[in-house]
């Protein structure tokens, strides 16, 4: 089942419910598993490993895309992407443009997934320090069609640029109980 939750009471109602269930997200042990929406198909990504999929919000049929790889002609075709945050640009109402993002661990970089569905990552570019444990990644779009990037991880929040995928500034996170595992950002009314 899916669904939506009021941002201003918590409530959730029903959009859909998942139909094909034999399409079930295989998920390996100590693999994170990401979800994450697209604003511009209105759909929702599941993604664990190499595993690409995706969840139509209003039918609740589940499709299996083409496995997370990095682009053959690139000069990492030879690597597995470690994907373990994703993000949407354009991410208010329905846009007509949207681009996703993913965080790769193993690399320690900044991936764009062109077309999502096919799986095909590029490197953007390298975020500048190694990455270790969970991460949360989202960006921040506003209706003005202004996007920044932002990654909880090694015990700071960072903006990263999504042209170069380098971190630009980062904060020291404090009172944190736990890992951050995901972050989502809310646009402003």
């Amino acid at each position: 089942m899916t669904g939506k939750w009021s941002t201003s009471t918590g409530a959730r109602a029903e959009i859909s419910t998942i139909v094909n269930v034999n399409e079930r997200l295989p998920i390996e042990d100590g693999v994170p598993v990401i979800v994450e929406i697209n604003p511009q198909a209105d759909a929702l990504r599941f993604m664990s490993g190499t595993v690409n999929q995706r969840v139509d919000l209003t039918s609740g049929a589940v499709e299996m895309d083409g496995p997370l790889s990095f682009d053959p002609q690139g000069e990492h075709n030879t690597q597995t992407p470690m994907v373990v945050g994703s993000a949407y640009l354009n991410s208010v109402g329905r846009p007509t443009e949207t681009a996703m993002y993913n965080i790769d661990t193993e690399m320690s970089a900044l991936l764009m997934q062109s077309p999502p569905n096919d799986g095909t990552n590029v490197v953007i570019g390298m975020l500048g320090e190694q990455l270790s444990g969970p991460v949360g990644f989202d960006i921040a779009s506003s209706a003005e069609g202004e996007n920044t990037a932002w990654l909880a991880a090694n015990g700071a929040l960072n903006v990263v640029d999504l042209e170069t995928g380098a971190v630009t500034q980062s904060w020291e996170l404090q009172g944190v109980d736990g890992e951050i595992r995901d972050l989502a950002i809310v646009p402003t009314p």
